[in-house]
Order: C-alpha cells, then structure tokens, then sequence
C-alpha cells in the first residue's frame, strides 16, 4: 500500500483554493461578460454585415471611384477598362520610317498619363526622338526621359506600324489591337 503524505495533499488543497479565488476575481472585475461568452465564441454577424455594406457605400462614392480608360474610336462610342494609379501602360508600334520597333511607357496618374520609359530597337531612333543618351539593355536601347503627364493620348493607325496597346496592372495584362485605320483618344477618367 503507498504511503500518502498529508503534507502534500495540504499544499495540493491550498493550491487549489488559491486558483479558484483567482478565477473569481477576474469574473468580479469585468462587469460585463466578454464577446466569446456572450456568442459561444462567435463574432457578431450584424457586425461584419453592417462594416461590410459600409464599405461597399463608400467605395462607390465619387471621392473614391475606381479610375477608367475612356477608349475613344473614330470619335465614337468610348470603351471603358478598370485601372488604377499606378498601373502601366506600354504603347508598342512600329516606325514609320525606320519600321523599326518602339515602345512608350506611361504610368497611369489621376490626370492623366506620365511618360517613363522610352525603348527603341535602333539607336538611331533614340536621335530621331530627339535624345542624346541611351541605355542598352538587353538588345534595346532605352531612354528615362524628364517626367512629362500628358492629359491624353491622340494615336492614329496606319496600316504599317502594327499598333498595340497593353495595360499592365499588379493583377491582370490586358492587350488591345485597335484596327488599322482607326483614330484614338484615351483618357483617364473617374469611373461613374
């Protein structure tokens, strides 16, 4: 038979007393039960419906719509794209002249569109444009020009320059051919 110490079962018993009157105190100083006992550990439901309707109202009011291109063909009916500020957008096309290759890339701004990067395929294009330094990276010749915003961009294709458009967002790549012949106007607008 194993002997039991009385010892221990008196410290085992003060112990236990000890933890039970923590656990009381704590229940007396909150005066109201806390969400996990009110719910059974549920969230509020109305909550997040009420946070979540409240978002959708604000993110469709004007001070917050989303930005869209305004894509205008022949002076006609606009085709509207989803974008944002920051979003990309590379013009490529090949040169009248020369027929060599040339890209524009535009960063998409609340105004409009801000010129960053030029690439061209031939260095003697980089003279043509007008600019005395250019970097050759990668079998390109590429040029950082002054920040220039243009409201908008007016482009008209021939039958030769093989035009494309690309909208490069942090989600999605988007490429648009418009046809020959065709005369364009694309501006940055609210989306209503």
């Amino acid at each position: 038979m194993p002997i039991r110490s009385t010892a221990c079962d008196g410290e085992r018993r003060l112990f236990s007393k000890r933890k039970n009157s923590e656990s009381r105190r704590k229940e007396r100083s909150r005066p109201f039960p806390t969400l996990e006992q009110r719910r059974g550990g549920r969230a509020y439901p109305a909550a997040r419906l009420f946070l979540l309707a409240l978002l959708l109202t604000v993110s469709r009011s004007p001070a917050y719509a989303g930005l869209c291109f305004n894509i205008e063909k022949n002076a006609g009916a606009a085709e509207r794209i989803l974008t944002a500020v920051g979003d990309q957008l590379h013009l490529s096309f090949n040169h009248s002249i020369y027929n060599s290759a040339v890209e524009e890339i535009f960063a998409v701004r609340e105004e409009g569109f801000q010129l960053t990067r030029l690439r061209y395929s031939e260095a003697r294009l980089v003279e043509f444009y007008g600019y005395e330094k250019a970097d050759f990276e990668d079998g390109i010749w590429s040029v950082t020009p002054e920040p220039v915003l243009l409201h908008d961009l007016n482009l008209r294709v021939s039958d030769s320059s093989r035009m494309k458009l690309t909208l490069r967002s942090a989600t999605s790549l988007r490429d648009i051919r418009p046809p020959s012949g065709a005369a364009l106007r694309i501006t940055v607008a609210a989306c209503n």
